[in-house]
């Protein structure tokens, strides 16, 4: 008896015309048996019984990526996989046959569905037929079989009539190893817009029960590649992919056993968000329609809005009332790092580079006007910075503490800021205190002079840019300090 459960999706994908698709619906059923017929298979050699390999042969390897090269499959390629590669051809002794003596096993390695930790299968969500939840960038596995590209088999087909409705049948076990595979596996299909993520359960030889799955899609091209991709076993005990009798034929010769396929006409929601482009440590929310009967995120959430704190790209897929899904469109979410900061000490000098601004701060209060890179210390205290590059990202230095100063010291001489346009202050100690000041300029000539009255007091200078030399003398203290006007 056929058991079969429906899947109704309708995509259109806004890609190129020459390799874009439209999958109008998927079915899949618990038998070995075909589903259609007597049918005109458009895909040659679609049972895997013409190659140069020996099947049953481990060690006869029909992906050219592995350093065990050594066949061919006739009108298929094989891409991905790497150097540990063991794809090879089944015999009767190692699997069920769908049709004819061989079937392709796509052997390679263990790999990790959906997060850096192995055996974590958590995100993986069976909808009907497929399998959704999988995070951007997985499955991964290792260089030597793949990465994150897998391990693939391909055949283009040409000569479809564009936008007539094709079948894409074909029958799906997996590795048995005696006992130590009894749990279902993944593995993808791509007709042309990307990867729809199938189930694959083990299959004993002559006893087994694989999968047949059928894709109707409408054709947008008169060439379409069909292509399946392993990426190794999910779990320690997960089944990797056996594949069979695969066959392209028209919806004129699908089975009327099929019930018939409505498309369901879903549009693709439209993500919305506050801001998709932000500092290290901000977030943004990042929405789908409200309305849907069921939302499926590429981070695993489930709501209609989520949190976005990382960078990459979002996606949810979407379900309506009547099982029609849709994907949105991919929203990139971009973050900035946050600009590295630290105090440098030099005597009584504070300063900090490489920012766009800055501003000081004393035991967590703003210094007023200390927003050049370098500040003079005038009292003990914690400092700090808070520093802007050029994204307009903050960040804030660990507190330096100052200690030993309470006030200035008699003989202290504080000026800020410097460099400066025209403007200084100037603060000093007792001991200089209705002293005279005198300004000279790169020739040694006179430009200012003064009396301190008062600390602090203002220094206003008019003249060219440059380098100066302040001198303060008193009757207890001679100070010299350079000062730059911008």
């Amino acid at each position: 008896m056929k058991a079969f459960v429906t899947l109704f999706l309708f995509f259109f994908i806004l890609i190129p015309i020459a390799s874009k698709a439209q999958i109008i619906c998927i079915y899949c059923y618990d038998q070995n048996d075909s589903i259609s017929t007597g049918v005109n298979n458009l895909l040659l050699n679609g049972g895997f019984e013409n190659s140069t390999c020996t099947e049953g042969d481990n060690n006869d390897i029909f992906c050219p990526s592995s350093t065990m090269y050594s066949c061919d499959i006739t009108d298929w390629i094989c891409t991905g996989g790497g150097t540990a590669t063991y794809s090879f051809l089944y015999d009767n002794t190692q699997s069920f046959a769908a049709e004819g003596d061989k079937r392709v096993y796509f052997g390679n390695g263990f790999c990790n569905p959906c997060s850096p930790t192995y055996g974590d299968t958590a995100c993986l969500s069976d909808v009907l037929c497929t399998v959704s939840g999988i995070p951007i960038g997985y499955p991964l596995n290792g260089a030597a079989y793949g990465g994150a590209a897998g391990l693939s088999l391909r055949q283009t087909v040409n000569g479809l009539s564009i936008g007539d409705t094709y079948i894409l049948e074909f029958w799906a076990g997996g590795e048995v190893g005696g006992t130590a595979y009894p749990n279902s596996g993944l593995f993808g299909v791509d007709i042309g817009f990307g990867d729809t993520i199938f189930r694959c359960k083990p299959t004993l030889a002559i006893t087994g029960i694989g999968s047949r799955y059928i894709i109707e899609f409408k054709a947008t091209s008169t060439s379409h590649t069909i292509k399946f991709t392993n990426w190794g076993h999910i779990c320690a005990t997960c089944t990797e992919l056996v594949l069979d009798d695969v066959r392209l034929y028209t919806l004129a010769e699908l089975s009327s056993s099929v019930p018939s396929c409505s498309p369901c006409n879903l549009s693709p929601p439209v993500l919305n968000t506050t801001q998709n482009i932000f500092c290290s440590g901000d977030s943004t929310q990042v929405c789908a329609p409200s309305g849907y009967a069921t939302y499926l995120w590429n981070t695993g959430e489930t709501t209609a809005c989520i949190k976005a704190q990382l960078a990459g790209n979002y996606y949810v897929t979407v379900t309506d009332n009547n099982s029609c899904t849709a994907e949105s469109n991919h929203l990139a979410i971009t973050v900035y790092p946050l600009p590295p900061v630290s105090i440098s000490v030099n005597g009584d000098t504070l300063s900090v580079y490489s920012a766009v601004t800055q501003q000081w701060y004393l035991n967590g209060s703003a210094i007023n006007n200390a927003t050049s890179n370098i500040y003079i210390v005038t009292q003990g205290g914690s400092y700090t910075v808070q520093v802007t590059d050029s994204n307009g990202c903050t960040a804030t230095s660990n507190p330096l503490i100052i200690s030993g100063i309470n006030n200035l010291t008699e003989d202290v001489v504080s000026v800020f800021p410097n460099p400066s346009q025209n403007n200084w202050q100037l603060s000093v100690g007792n001991n200089l205190m209705g002293g005279s000041i005198e300004i000279f300029d790169a020739d040694g000539r006179i430009v200012f002079r003064s009396v301190i009255n008062s600390s602090p007091s203002q220094i206003t200078l008019d003249g060219s840019h440059g380098v100066y030399l302040l001198r303060i003398s008193s009757s207890k203290s001679n100070v010299i300090k350079k000062l730059v006007r911008l």
